[in-house]
């Protein structure tokens, strides 16, 4: 007489316990436009970075396109391999545009002022890239304030 082995739920149990790593984040759609000295940037990219500090894993980038319009991704990595998918958390975000190039532009990215907060909805959002703010530009203006700091005689005590 066969004997028989149940082998459904041995097998479902261990689908299951292949089935790790964190869950996808709760995404929200973000698309907008970005403008560098009023005119629409002619494309480039944004890092969104999580006011709180606290990353969960996840990048959060957006493309912009030559016209200035812009959406938003995120990215994060389930059991070795990167999943990417349109939008982003909700949460309050530093905002960093990086202009279009092949990497040789390090120096040229410029933070924004504001802080982008993303809701649980369709968020359309209009971002202005402040001039004369590049990484690169504070980074000489603090170094000539250095500088002059430095060579500046100190008053005489009397």
């Amino acid at each position: 007489m066969l004997r028989r082995t149940p082998v459904a739920l041995p097998l479902l149990l261990l689908l299951l316990a292949g089935c790790g790593g964190p869950p996808q984040p709760v995404l929200h759609p973000v698309t907008g436009t970005v403008t560098l000295g009023g005119k629409p940037a002619a494309g480039g990219g944004l890092i969104f970075l999580p006011e709180s500090g606290v990353w969960g894993g996840q990048v959060i980038n957006g493309s912009v396109n030559p016209d200035g319009t812009m959406t938003v991704t995120t990215s994060w990595m389930v059991n070795g391999k990167t999943l990417l998918a349109p939008g982003a958390p909700a949460g309050r975000y530093k905002v960093t545009y990086h202009p279009p190039g092949n990497g040789e532009k390090i120096g040229m990215e410029t933070e924004l002022l504001d802080v982008v907060a993303i809701e649980p909805k369709d968020n359309v959002v209009t971002l202005d890239v402040p001039e004369g703010r590049t990484a690169r530009e504070l980074r000489d203006q603090a170094a000539k304030k250095a500088a002059a700091a430095a060579t500046t005689p100190e008053p005489e005590k009397k």
